[in-house]
């Protein structure tokens, strides 16, 4: 580690450190928290209203907005920035974490350094647009909260000076005004504009269009004429050539959030971002630590008072971004885990000394990936590791990921076989140079999963794990530490939310995904036959691909 001097250049401030600027740049493009911590530490040192605009949006917000962005909040702003047109980020953030004063924030500046920008923004009621359209207003008034702003960038409102004639022909309401330097040839198109879910807006363009809090609970049985509505009306303002960001607070199962979230027609053109009030830091991965989202602002013990508050269901919901499940047709019970916890077991602890690991993968591109690891004991299997990402844009990233676990699996134990879903894109994942390679450094096999109706199966599908809970075959570990408790009461609640022939677009499912696929080789392997599953008396089917070089893979044959 070095002292630096923060108010040195940045360029000699790397020749110090024995960097370049391209690294410099990298590490602010893939790492969040970096950009944000170093930009907090120089504007501590130089006066941030003294030094000139560098044209970041960290630095205009505090030259001009008095603030720091979090990191979550610069990460939902970089998207925007970097998405191409026509495409769609949605971020679903916890109550309280500053998602509408993040996008007033973002008009504003893109308002005062290009004129000739226009915003949409539409919530559940047009009383909330309102109320962004006219704060956003009333920042560029010459006697509002940001004269800076205004000095620099203005004038923005009609000039009273010339008569109400001036004011008629420039609008300045709270639902919809133009600044004053914009250009006059789209008279139909504001600067800003104000709409309500439903509100007719034919033959309005749009640069970007926003979307806040679309649903609430008492809309929760709409949601088929908001996704409508969404679809057929509003994205077609930003068209191919705007972009367009929505951001809210999940509100149930099957909410409007969900249903664009994960629909398969648009890979490739929405990234969905879930911002959760606690996070799981992974810098350490053999000891993962819970952490709030906004540690400057929440405490974890704050956090926990509120979850308190306002109850699971709805701490699951709304703070976790995770609805609690219906009990209605349910395959998986409370009762059913009875026997499944063990106090004794953490998930920081290392697995047994020489014991045999499989570890599972539901990978999705741009989606979450689910990554679990189980120790085979005596009989039984004992959840030993869950690690999950949303947005790995990559095969290589899933391929760092997995190598990730193996290696800390093996530091004590043995990985013998990565189950991984093939169907679809995953085969190529599957298939991967890379993969094959750590299957060679490593020893294990790895088997292909084919997902299909074979999931509602009685026999081999996920309903048929509910007799392996009940008599206490797989083992949760349950020991009192936050990290625990949050990420195997995640798994918990995918299962209980689990229901027979619900779609996957229509239900989160990538831990009991990942948990079905080890379970299904633990069954065949290990309980079926005494020795272990080595022997030839179980050859019922199992939704293993056919064999490909280089991979111990079988169909509808004795493992």
């Amino acid at each position: 580690q070095l002292t630096v001097d923060p108010t040195r250049p940045i360029m000699l401030v790397l020749q110090d450190c024995g960097f370049s600027m391209s690294q410099y740049d990298g590490w602010r493009k893939v790492y969040p928290h970096f950009r944000v911590e170093v930009d907090r530490i120089r504007n501590e040192f130089v006066p941030v209203k003294m030094r000139p605009w560098d044209g970041t949006r960290q630095h205009f917000a505090a030259k001009y907005f008095g603030m720091t962005y979090t990191h979550f909040q610069a990460m939902f702003l970089d998207e925007i920035d970097t998405m191409p047109p026509g495409n769609i980020v949605m971020a679903l953030w916890p109550p309280e974490h500053g998602k509408t004063t993040t996008y007033e924030n973002f008009a504003t500046q893109e308002l005062a350094t290009n004129p000739n920008w226009r915003g949409t923004v539409a919530s559940e009621n047009i009383l909330i647009a309102r109320k962004i359209v006219g704060r956003i207003r009333n920042r560029l008034e010459p006697a509002g909260p940001l004269r800076d702003l205004v000095r620099d960038f203005g004038p923005f409102r009609p000039d009273v000076g010339i008569g109400r004639s001036a004011i008629a022909s420039q609008p300045w309401s709270s639902q919809y005004f133009n600044v004053f330097r914009k250009q006059d040839h789209d008279e139909r198109d504001y600067s800003m504009l104000a709409l309500g879910f439903g509100s007719s807006i034919v033959s309005t363009r749009t640069d970007h269009l926003h979307i806040d809090d679309i649903q609430s609970l008492k809309t929760l049985d709409r949601t088929d004429k908001i996704e409508d509505w969404f679809r057929q009306d509003a994205l077609s303002r930003p068209g191919e050539h705007g972009k367009t960001s929505v951001v809210g607070t999940r509100v149930g199962e099957d909410d409007f959030y969900e249903r664009i979230a994960d629909d398969p027609e648009l890979t490739g053109i929405l990234k969905v971002i879930r911002f959760r009030a606690i996070m799981t830091d992974y810098t350490d991965p053999a000891n993962p630590v819970e952490r709030p989202l906004w540690p400057e602002r929440y405490t974890l013990d704050m956090l926990d008072r509120q979850r308190r508050k306002v109850g699971q269901e709805a701490w699951d919901r709304n703070y976790m971004q995770n609805p609690g499940a219906s009990r209605r047709d349910a395959t998986f019970l409370d009762e059913h885990f009875d026997l499944c916890y063990d106090t004794n077991i953490s998930l920081r602890h290392r697995p047994t000394d020489g014991a045999p690991i499989y570890v599972s993968l539901d990978p999705a591109l741009g989606g979450m990936n689910c990554i679990m690891a189980f120790e085979i004991a005596g009989g039984k299997m004992v959840l030993r590791m869950i690690r999950e990402h949303s947005g790995l844009r990559s095969n290589e990233q899933i391929m760092q990921e997995v190598n990730s676990v193996v290696y800390e699996m093996n530091r004590t134990a043995r990985v013998t076989d990565l189950v991984i879903e093939a169907m679809n894109f995953q085969r190529g994942l599957a298939r991967d140079e890379r993969l094959r390679e750590m299957q060679q450094h490593y020893g294990f096999a790895v088997r292909e999963h084919l997902t299909g109706l074979n999931k509602y199966d009685e026999n081999v599908g996920v309903p048929s794990m509910v007799t392996s809970f009940i008599k206490g075959d797989i083992v949760l570990p349950w020991a009192a530490d936050d990290y625990t408790r949050n990420e195997v009461g995640e798994l918990i609640r995918q299962l209980k939310a689990w229901k027979p022939k619900a779609r996957g677009n229509k239900l989160r499912q990538d831990r009991v995904m990942a948990l079905w696929f080890a379970w299904i080789l633990w069954q065949s392997r290990w309980k079926a036959t005494p020795d272990g599953g080595h022997g030839e008396g179980w050859k019922r089917h199992v939704p293993w691909g056919r064999a490909k070089s280089g991979y111990q893979t079988t169909t509808g044959a004795a493992l």
